[in-house]
């Protein structure tokens, strides 16, 4: 285990249950600038911003009264220069030891955070709004969708928009189209006739738009 974890591009680290470091993978260089052996003997709490730390003190006690052997938590690490990144830790406790492993979700964190800032803006507009993640599958909509379409996010999350709102006069090969693009990341316009929940046609002008770059 040891030996595959030194080329893993996650940190991978084995703790005291003060929290010193007692192994540490190369990972810790390309994620935090740290070298292994100035890892070796810090507390791992040196690494853990410093808002975020009751937090997680909290949890681990409260798990460890309930006898949890095993926790997954994120919270945010400060590298050697001073540059804070999100991790996402897998922590075991075993014979007195803390097995962890960090997976760096910094990107992750941000594209959730400009979802949130789209959504609230989103939730404000009159025009029906969709947002998919990269395969294409429905994450959020807002309440004009809803109301327009009579599809609600509980019907479409984590389908495909297109599967739903196809009918017997949807023209599919338009629909093929809209999709390629999609996959080449491309911002389209296109009017397809599509169908509410209840089977009532209805027109939507289908603006897509792609966020990469």
């Amino acid at each position: 285990m040891l030996n595959l974890s030194t080329v893993s591009p996650e940190i991978h680290c084995i703790l005291d249950y003060s929290g010193k470091i007692l192994f540490i993978n190369d990972a810790v260089t390309s994620i935090l600038g740290y070298t292994v052996p100035e890892s070796i003997g810090l507390s791992i709490w040196k690494f853990c911003n410093k808002e975020d730390i009751s937090r997680l003190v909290e949890i681990i006690e409260e798990g460890l009264k309930k006898k949890v052997k095993e926790f997954n938590v994120e919270f945010r690490v400060k590298s050697k220069h001073g540059q804070l990144r999100w991790l996402s830790w897998n922590m075991v406790a075993r014979q007195g030891r803390w097995y962890t492993y960090g997976r760096d979700i910094t990107e992750n964190k941000r594209v959730e955070s400009e979802l949130v800032r789209l959504s609230f803006v989103a939730s404000k507009i009159n025009n029906a709004v969709v947002i998919s993640d990269a395969n294409n599958h429905v994450t959020w909509v807002n309440d004009a969708f809803e109301k327009i379409t009579g599809f609600t996010i509980n019907d479409l999350k984590g389908k495909r928009l297109g599967d739903l709102i196809i009918g017997p006069k949807t023209d599919l090969e338009l629909l093929k189209k809209a999709r390629l693009l999609i996959k080449q990341n491309r911002s389209f316009t296109v009017d397809l006739l599509s169908y509410r929940k209840d089977g009532q046609p209805i027109w939507l002008s289908h603006l897509q738009y792609s966020g990469a770059g």
